[in-house]
């Protein structure tokens, strides 16, 4: 299995210079946004968070996920069913590369759909923001899903008044702090700092 470095070497032959992330994968290319953010920052940042497994396997919250945080879905399983499921031989049949890296491509490029979508109803204007913010923004949509992060009114009202230490804090004051730890506070200091 290759390390984040030689995906990443293979993924630099294929991509142009600047390294930014456009709306949808480099094998379905589109119009770049205004402003785009740090791709290569965003990978490394999503690894080290998020974690890297190309097979199946039972997070922290127990939901079955797969590659870099791809939630396959939260299904209650008992523990008889899990303990077959962790068995050798069930869920460690691992998932290609290439498949791997289209499928996070495609996470991370519906993400941000699902995340431009929502700062425009909050009034934020996503390509107005920082790299730093955009990334930020878009950690906390891959961990926790757009839907959950809709619910921060607060910090997202603090990121429509630029009041980025408020918004940052606001994200720190939440459930979902405590359950990600350090990752909560860097993404904080992401918003804050710009």
């Amino acid at each position: 299995m290759p390390g984040i470095l030689e995906l990443l070497k293979r993924w630099l032959r294929k991509a142009p210079a600047p390294v930014r992330f456009p709306l949808e994968s480099p094998a379905r290319p589109s119009a770049p946004p205004a402003r785009g953010y740090d791709r290569v920052a965003l990978i490394f940042e999503l690894k080290r968070d998020e974690g890297y497994d190309n097979c199946v396997y039972f997070d922290s919250l127990g939901i079955l996920t797969t590659l870099i945080g791809h939630a396959l879905g939260h299904v209650p399983v008992t523990p008889e069913v899990r303990a077959f499921l962790e068995q050798p031989g069930v869920m460690d049949r691992p998932f290609s590369d290439e498949a791997g890296e289209a499928q996070f491509f495609s996470d991370l490029a519906a993400h941000e759909k699902e995340l431009r979508i929502l700062a425009d109803l909050r009034g934020v204007d996503f390509d107005a923001l920082t790299d730093r913010r955009q990334r930020a923004l878009i950690n906390m949509a891959f961990n926790m899903g757009t839907r959950r992060l809709g619910g921060f009114v607060l910090m997202w009202a603090a990121l429509k008044l630029e009041a980025y230490p408020e918004a940052a804090r606001q994200a720190l004051d939440s459930e979902w702090a405590p359950q990600v730890g350090a990752r909560a506070n860097r993404i904080a200091a992401m918003i804050h700092e710009g």
